[in-house]
């Protein structure tokens, strides 16, 4: 692969990935070296990874590489979507070593077990939020840091942190694309997360979050397989009633 060019290497890792999916789409998808229609599970992980991230979006990195591995045996065995609940435990890094000296520090003070067992709910947005370890900056591209059952006592936390309870059903929440810019020409969008959070009403149910991952790569500057994947996801999200959503009041709408 080093001796493509870097337009070109973009070319074959989108052709590896779609070939994980369906069958070359077209006579010049062929003809790139290694585009078989089926790569293991393992080598997709690490193609999407590369073609995903790069030295400036280390936060990106590593919270795509978390998902992918929670979610990998159905998500690559299914084909172009799963649906599943999972529990994610996510940190948010600083690249730096010092930042990263302080946050583990500050992990290993943490005795809180909620926090370890369960991760702390983390709201999308670019701008500094609070958290268990302090206040930081996490991307616009970051989502949410997954929960599939939060128990009595990280409900508790997630009040005494600020979360409320408010009547918001899920259109109300975004559906995020996941993108790239590709050489400046625009952006692709790569995968779909539909997440809300809901509780019955009389708060005796565990919270949980309802994800979709829609597979989008390659052609997904196709305005139909972007209203494609806008109809699974809608579909996807109106099998689920939430009753209450929880969100954190910091100047990010949800």
């Amino acid at each position: 692969m080093q001796q493509l060019s870097e337009g070109r290497q973009q070319r074959y890792l989108e052709c590896r990935l779609r070939g994980l999916l369906r069958e070359p789409s077209s006579p010049s998808d062929a003809e790139i070296p290694g585009s078989s229609p089926r790569i293991s599970k393992q080598e997709a992980l690490d193609l999407l990874l590369m073609s995903l991230c790069d030295t400036s979006s280390s936060y990106v990195c590593e919270e795509q590489h978390l998902i992918l591995k929670q979610t990998s045996d159905k998500y690559f065995t299914a084909g172009a979507r799963a649906q599943d609940v999972e529990l994610t435990y996510r940190k948010y890094r600083d690249p730096s070593a010092a930042a990263a000296a302080a946050a583990a520090a500050a992990a290993a003070a943490d005795t809180d077990p909620a926090h370890h067992a369960h991760g702390v709910l983390r709201y999308h947005g670019s701008r500094a939020i609070a958290t268990s370890a302090g206040t930081e900056s996490i991307p616009a591209s970051v989502t949410t840091v997954m929960e599939s059952q939060v128990s009595p006592e990280v409900l508790s936390f997630l009040k005494d942190q600020g979360f409320k309870r408010t009547h918001r059903y899920w259109r109300r929440c975004r559906v995020h694309f996941r993108h790239r810019v590709d050489g400046g020409r625009g952006t692709y969008p790569i995968m779909v997360t539909c997440t809300y959070l809901y509780q019955d009403a009389t708060l005796t149910k565990p919270l949980l979050e309802g994800t979709m991952l829609v597979d989008c790569i390659g052609r997904c500057d196709d305005v139909r397989e972007v209203g494609n994947v806008a109809k699974s996801v809608e579909a996807f999200a109106e099998s689920f009633k939430p009753v209450l959503l929880f969100h954190k009041i910091e100047g990010v709408s949800v």
